[in-house]
């Protein structure tokens, strides 16, 4: 036998026919119809998308969806069904001083927000200041500085800081009945400014803890969705804003299902009507919490110090459905 023969390339070798195909999936759902009308835009007209963002995310928004604010039919999950008894808790989190949650399953997504926007440190979290005759004078003066001059961003920048701070001594005050009076001049303060200026993400992440202490019917709880969406969508490569949204969806989903929030949190009674619990069932799935985790998990997996964060959870809950269905 010639040696050479059996060194030499068999005729019947094939070479892959798609050498460069990715193992990662190519598809991803559209998770919200960004001109929905939701509590997030009341009070204002304008668009609240920037006219042209230089940053092109990969997560896209669903412009096809105009009936409703969000619609689970396009979202795609594990490959088996999984069932509602794999998913168990969450983490506990330090308990913001700052925080006060409404709202049945609100507390603790309020509470894992405010952790993470002073990184686990309480001391962090100051005691809020209510605002002064002064601080109104100057409220009064920065609104007026930036209908004149809107590129201003530092003034932008004062204007929601000083708004937000009235926002969070309302909420801590037990004294203080019904919303917060600037509520939707602080709601119209961000959305002017994500129209010129691109948030950053401690920015991000205080404007979702305030929509989520203060939400309570469906609708508003869609609109914290949204949010969480939009967030994801400017800072897409953010791990603390993913963990925000995907925690965010996973309590939804117990209350949906359990009546109660994963993890701990103060929560105020909030009815809903039978059609409004239907339809919260139906938006917050666990294959949305699955997807929302997954997609979270792909789009950190560059951090190289915390791309475990939403990898760990997402691995958890698939091995949970591989062993409820193992076949």
């Amino acid at each position: 036998m010639d040696i050479n023969s059996l060194l030499s390339p068999s005729d019947d070798y094939s070479s892959p026919a798609n050498p460069s195909a990715s193992p990662r999936p190519s598809s991803r759902p559209a998770f919200i119809d960004t001109d929905s009308n939701s509590p997030i835009h009341s009070g204002h007209t304008s668009n609240t998308t920037p006219a042209s963002n230089p940053r092109q995310s990969p997560f896209k928004v669903n412009e096809a969806s105009t009936s409703k604010p969000f619609s689970a039919s396009g979202m795609s999950g594990p490959s088996e069904q999984v069932r509602d008894e794999v998913m168990t808790g969450g983490d506990d989190g330090d308990v913001a001083a700052a925080a006060v949650a409404v709202g049945d399953g609100i507390g603790a997504a309020y509470e894992a927000v405010m952790e993470d926007v002073s990184d686990g440190d309480e001391n962090e979290v100051a005691a809020p200041i209510p605002l002064s005759e002064e601080d109104y004078t100057r409220i009064a003066d920065l609104l007026v500085s930036i209908t004149n001059r809107p590129y201003q961003y530092d003034s932008h920048v004062e204007y929601i800081s000083l708004l937000r701070r009235g926002f969070l001594a309302h909420q801590a005050d037990p004294r203080e009945v019904g919303p917060y009076p600037l509520i939707k001049d602080l709601r119209k303060a961000r959305e002017d400014m994500i129209e010129r200026f691109p948030l950053n993400e401690i920015m991000w992440a205080e404007w979702i803890a305030d929509e989520i202490s203060i939400c309570g019917g469906l609708e508003e709880r869609l609109g914290v969705m949204e949010l969480c969406a939009k967030a994801v969508e400017e800072e897409s490569a953010s791990v603390r804003l993913w963990k925000t949204y995907a925690e965010y969806i996973e309590s939804q989903y117990s209350l949906g299902r359990d009546g109660d929030a994963v993890g701990k949190g103060k929560a105020k009674k909030v009815i809903l009507s039978e059609e409004e619990e239907i339809t919260l069932k139906g938006c917050f799935t666990l294959e949305l919490v699955v997807e929302t985790y997954r997609l979270g998990s792909l789009a950190t997996k560059d951090n190289i110090a915390e791309s475990h964060v939403l990898w760990n959870k997402y691995r958890d809950l698939m091995m949970m459905d591989l062993e409820a269905n193992p076949t």
